[in-house]
């Protein structure tokens, strides 16, 4: 009995240890987890065209296959989106202006005509986004490669989404004639094109086939944003 009463003592004696506190989940905060910076730039580089990408591209004999941020880059996205609104304006203008011809009724002529005039928008403006996009994703499917020779390249002061414009003049040879063309590049185009000609070598353009005063200029299929995190 003694040792029993010791024993109850000495547990009496000891101190409590309080349970481990868990939160309840109306209490627990809600953790949202954040890509590490390393990652988050790995994911932007490879939504990106660098150079190495672009001497990639060129280096490959038409037809080529063309990456979709290459296409991007060169097509961008500005020419769908127009498509998209010319369609919208189309269903809605045309209709109206074919009852109001087929009534025509209360309404001004002035306005018909120019019901009539802007109905013809979509029809003028669709076609020719259509040709123009064809033509810029053509030209980097069945381009010829050629060397192209900096000439010149001087910033005009101007900048568009944060990045500095520059006019890049530039020579290149096709179809046994001299061709000079100048073009405005924005950012990281236009420190390349700089670094082109301080070093005095050439730079790959790909010239139309059918058309040798079309051509792209292989600098222009960078991303002219640099990434910097």
């Amino acid at each position: 009995e003694q040792d029993v009463s010791r024993s109850s003592r000495a547990a009496a004696a000891e101190p409590a240890i309080p349970p481990t506190h868990q939160a309840t989940p109306e209490t627990e905060p809600t953790r949202v987890e954040q890509p590490p910076l390393g990652a988050l730039r790995r994911r932007i580089e490879e939504n990106q065209v660098d150079w190495h990408d672009v001497e990639r591209f060129v280096q490959q004999p038409p037809p080529r296959d063309v990456p979709t941020m290459i296409r991007r880059q060169r097509a961008g996205c500005t020419g769908l989106f127009m498509l998209g609104f010319l369609s919208i304006w189309t269903m809605m203008l045309v209709p109206f202006w074919v009852i109001a011809l087929v009534q025509n009724q209360g309404m001004p002529p002035g306005l018909f005509v120019m019901i009539g005039l802007f109905s013809l928008l979509p029809v003028i403006g669709i076609p020719t986004l259509v040709i123009k996009r064809h033509r810029a994703v053509s030209i980097l499917r069945r381009g010829r490669r050629e060397s192209a020779e900096i000439v010149d390249v001087r910033r005009t002061g101007v900048e568009v989404n944060s990045q500095r414009q520059s006019k890049v003049q530039f020579r290149y040879h096709a179809c046994g004639e001299a061709h000079l063309k100048t073009l405005n590049v924005y950012g990281a185009q236009g420190e390349l094109a700089r670094d082109v000609l301080d070093s005095g070598s050439e730079t790959p353009v790909l010239v139309d086939p059918g058309d040798p005063d079309h051509c792209v200029l292989g600098i222009q299929l960078i991303n002219p944003v640099r990434v910097r995190l």
